[in-house]
C-alpha cells in the first residue's frame, strides 16, 4: 500500500513541545510503515509552513524507513489514500484524485456532525480513526469504490 501523511501545521514551540509534536509524528509515520508493508511506501507532506527543524527531526529518526518526503501534492497521485489530521490537504487529495482520505484524530473519541454541508463533505471525502488501532482496522478495510462512488457523487451536486 502507498500512503500519504499530510499533517496541518505545526507552529514553532518552545524544544520540550517541538519534542512531543515531533513524537506524535514518529510514531504516526512508524505505524504507517507498517500498515504499507514492506512492499509499500509512505509519502510525508508536511504544511509549508511547519518549521524545517520538525522535519529533520522526523526523518532523522526515521532513517532506514520507507519514507519519502514531497513538497507538491501531484508527487502522491500514484498513492492509495491519504491519511491526516483537520489538513485542508483532504479535499486536495480526495477531490483531486477521487480517491478516500483518512481523518486521523488520535485521542478524540468521536466528531458528531450536524447537517453542515462542509462536515458533509469531509464524511464524502474521508474515513475516519481516532487511535492507532482504528487507523491500522481502517486501513485494513477501505472500501475505495464506496469512498470513490462518494466524492464522485459530491463533484455532480451542488455544494452551497
Amino acid at each position: 500500500m502507498k500512503i500519504v501523511y499530510a499533517p496541518s501545521f505545526r507552529g514553532s514551540m518552545d524544544e520540550l513541545h517541538t519534542n512531543v509534536v515531533c513524537g506524535f509524528e514518529i510514531m504516526a509515520l512508524e505505524v504507517l510503515c507498517e500498515i504499507a508493508g514492506s512492499e509499500g511506501e509512505v509519502l510525508y507532506f508536511p504544511h509549508a509552513q511547519t518549521p524545517k527543524i520538525y522535519h529533520t527531526t522526523i526523518l532523522q529518526s526515521l532513517k532506514g524507513y520507507p519514507i519519502f518526503q514531497i513538497k507538491q501534492m501531484q508527487k502522491a497521485k500514484n498513492t492509495d489514500v491519504l491519511v491526516s489530521d483537520f489538513s485542508n490537504r483532504i479535499f486536495e487529495y480526495s477531490l483531486g484524485f477521487a480517491k478516500p482520505s483518512i481523518v486521523f484524530l488520535s485521542g478524540i473519541s468521536g466528531i458528531t456532525f450536524n447537517k453542515d454541508k462542509f462536515y458533509k463533505l469531509l464524511q464524502d471525502c474521508a474515513y475516519f480513526a481516532f487511535s492507532l488501532k482504528e487507523l491500522k482496522s481502517v486501513c485494513k478495510t477501505l472500501d475505495f469504490k464506496a469512498k470513490t462512488q462518494d466524492i464522485q457523487s459530491f463533484l455532480q451536486r451542488d455544494f452551497l
